[in-house]
């Protein structure tokens, strides 16, 4: 037997010839390897250019050994997908994965819903089909809370979240209800509300005690104005961050509070201090308590000397004759805008008379000398005494007749 020699070129035209070969099965394509080395499965036509794989029908990835519970399933499709029917899934779980609903969009599903979505604007679309411009968007449906943050730090000055924004004006935070800013947060620090309010319920406070001695340490502290250094305001913060309003301010010197009323005056992990204005109200209530007390205490005494005074110029100016004796009346409230009038009796053998006026410190505000006799009525023209309270005086032959109150108000 004769023994014939094949030439390494036939074995490589060999090769290349099965190369083109598909193999089948029932005379259905199955599997074709291309010249170019690409490779269709489930079909006979050569994948597109740059595509080393392609395959026409259902993928699926397992282990190599055990029963499938849960392999990686690739549904071949050639439309968009959808929520119900994604392309990227898992055998046996087939509505959780990620789909391809809409050119330059990417979105997973669970159970056949639609959870998060990747826009063409490059936003991040939670639990909503809608993409609204921002770069996140959460939308927690009815009585769920949209974002919980979690801090597990065990050092100080650490942050649990930061919002950086480099306009002042940009609201770096802000609730809403409706189409109403409730509150919100400006780059320079400054917050806006309607309202803020403290929790204070007794059943949370222990060793509860009066502040004493709160008008004396009430009027050792000491108001100012001033303005927030531009550069180093805040330790920690550059001056490219956030940048303090360079309007007046007006308000308190930690340093100068803490010397009287250490309780509302604390300092932070920088050495910065800081006061809890609103603490201060009890301090301030009680003051005005005190004061109250003492005003009222000098105006039991103030009227106890008017009232000693009338009798006794009662007894001097009474006789026998009907207008021998002086008369002030009672004066109503009058708004500042209009003539003040008070109205008085002046008997005929008097031989000077005069109304003062005196604010409620004592000091004398306006004399007024009155030349005629009998019912007077002494006009003061308006705008010459501010709103507040007066007492008014009738002086006759050099000796207070009577003083009473009038309130002047405002327009």
């Amino acid at each position: 037997m004769s023994t014939k020699k094949i030439s390494l070129k036939a074995i490589a035209v060999y090769l290349l010839t099965i190369s083109f070969a598909a193999f089948s099965i029932d005379s259905n394509a199955q599997l074709k390897l291309y010249p170019n080395g690409s490779l269709s499965i489930g079909s006979i036509i050569q994948p597109p250019a740059n595509t080393e794989l392609e395959i026409s029908g259902n993928t699926l990835f397992s282990a190599n050994t055990g029963a499938i519970a849960s392999a990686a399933f690739i549904k071949g499709m050639n439309i968009f997908s959808n929520a119900a029917n994604p392309d990227y899934t898992w055998y046996g779980d087939t509505t959780v994965g990620i789909f391809h609903p809409a050119a330059n969009t990417m979105a997973f599903t669970v159970a056949g819903k639609m959870t998060m979505f990747f826009s063409p604007g490059n936003n991040i679309v939670i639990d909503s089909s809608a993409d609204n411009g921002d770069r996140v968007q959460i939308n927690a449906g009815v009585n769920q809370n949209p974002v919980d943050v979690f801090s597990h730090a065990s050092t100080n000055n650490l942050y649990s979240a930061i919002n950086w924004v480099n306009n002042t004006t940009t609201k770096a935070w802000a609730v809403k209800n409706g189409n109403q800013d409730e509150f919100f947060v400006y780059g320079n620090g400054q917050a806006y509300s309607f309202g803020w309010n403290t929790i204070s319920d007794s059943t949370l406070k222990e060793n509860v005690l009066t502040i004493h001695d709160a008008l004396r340490k009430t009027l050792q502290l000491q108001g100012v104005t001033y303005n927030l250094k531009v550069s180093n305001a805040f330790p920690g913060v550059s001056a490219e961050g956030i940048l303090p309003t360079p309007a007046r301010q007006m308000g308190l010197i930690a340093q100068a509070v803490e010397r009287v009323v250490p309780e509302v005056v604390t300092t932070n992990g920088n050495g910065i201090k800081t006061i809890a204005y609103s603490n201060l109200v009890g301090l301030l209530v009680e003051a005005i308590k005190e004061e109250n007390s003492r005003v009222s205490s000098l105006q039991t005494k103030l009227d106890s000397c008017i009232t000693a005074i009338k009798l006794n110029n009662a007894k001097q100016f009474k006789n026998t004759k009907p207008d021998s004796t002086a008369m002030l009346y009672p004066c109503a409230a009058c708004p500042m805008n209009q003539q003040v009038t008070f109205h008085c009796y002046i008997p005929s053998e008097s031989k000077t008379a005069s109304l003062m006026v005196f604010d409620m410190s004592g000091a004398l505000k306006k004399t007024i000398e009155i030349n005629g006799k009998q019912q007077q009525l002494v006009n003061v023209n308006k705008g010459e005494l501010s709103a507040g309270m007066y007492y008014y005086s009738l002086m006759i032959d050099h000796n207070e007749i009577d003083t009473r109150k009038v309130i002047i108000t405002q327009d």
